[in-house]
Formats: C-alpha cells, structure tokens, sequence
C-alpha cells in the first residue's frame, strides 16, 4: 500500500483542493510510443509528416471516455468547471498484472513502459478536458506495481488559484533644490522661535 502524499503547498495555491477525484481506467496502462513518421506525395513531389500512431489515439480516447464517464456523475455546478483553469496535483498508481515469476501483489516493478511515456499518456489524454494546459500541473507523484487488478488509478487535485496582492507604488517625491531646502529650513526655525516665546509667555 503506498503512502500518502504529504504536498508541501506553495503560495499561488490554497491550503486544500477545492476538487478532488479518483478516476480508475480498469486496462493495462498504456505508454505514450513516439510520434511517427511518413513520406507522403503531394503536388509537386513528396513531403515528410509526422503523426501519432493509431494505438497511441485509441489509448488517449479510452481515457478521456472515463473521465466523460466521471463528469456525467457530477452536479451541474462542478462538472461546467472543466476544464480547470488553476493549479493541478496528481498521484497516479499503475497498476500491472502479477507476473507467474517470485513477485507479489503491490511489489514495484522495474523496466518497461517507462513512467515518463505512462504518465505523457495520461497528461496528454486529458488536456483539454480536466485541465486547459499541462503547465498548470504543479505537482505529481506516480508509482509503478504489480497488483491484483490492473489500471491506472488516479488521484486529481484541484486547487484555486490565489491571486498575489497588487503592492502600491510608491509616488517619488519631487527633489528639493537648494533653494528651496534654505527657504523650508528658515520657515522651521521660525516657527521654532515663535513655539518658543509662546511657550515662555505662557
């Protein structure tokens, strides 16, 4: 069983997630395989592209299809929210068949698919739809096991956004020229005097 995630939160987010949910896609997790490239004819000659391969879109849209599944179970007023405009955080477990081998149920595992590609997978399936960009994934922690019930499990962190306070500029006083330093300089010891023989009458 892994161990909680104890985040050291930072000051552009609140202390707790205003959202937070488990999304479970009950597969074996798939890795994000490198993009492809062809040589196709075009008027003119030929020209390279690149394109992503088909297992890679059928993995992505099997996920968004989870997540479509979980947003059909929420209120109204929480599922009009995504894709999140603020910070994100995750903790995602994947989860692979025991092999026949001397492992056991909830041991790491070691080796291929990389975490990288597993979790470039899951980021790039949801973009668009949990969150608006990658860039607001603050914060991450995944694991790779072996388990009973294979999947990518998921924890989703949502947090507001806190806006920093707007500092007042200071308004620069304008610079007194010499004269006008003499001038304040006896208008002070005047009025110094006259506080004096005022206070002496008295």
């Amino acid at each position: 069983m892994s161990k909680p995630v104890k985040w050291q939160h930072e000051n552009i987010v609140n202390a707790e997630p205003t959202l937070i949910y488990e999304l479970i896609i009950p597969h074996t997790p798939k890795a994000q395989a490198r993009p492809r490239a062809a040589v196709v004819r075009c008027t003119g000659g030929v020209r390279a592209t690149i394109y992503k391969p088909r297992e890679n879109m059928m993995a992505e849209e099997e996920v968004r299809r989870y997540w479509e599944d979980l947003i059909e179970t929420l209120p109204p007023e929480e599922a009009t929210r995504f894709p999140w405009e603020g910070p994100v955080k995750m903790v995602v477990r994947y989860v692979f068949q025991i092999p026949k081998t001397n492992y056991w149920e909830g041991r790491e595992k070691e080796g291929k698919p990389d975490m990288d590609n597993l979790q470039k997978m899951l980021q790039d399936a949801l973009n668009k739809y949990a969150w608006l960009d990658d860039s607001q994934i603050i914060g991450k922690h995944t694991e790779k096991m072996y388990g009973a019930s294979e999947g990518t499990y998921a924890t989703l962190e949502f947090y507001e956004r806190v806006e920093k306070p707007v500092k007042k500029k200071r308004v620069a006083r304008p610079r007194e020229t010499n004269a006008e330093r003499s001038r304040r300089v006896r208008k002070e010891k005047r009025e110094a005097r006259l506080l004096a023989i005022v206070e002496g009458a008295e």
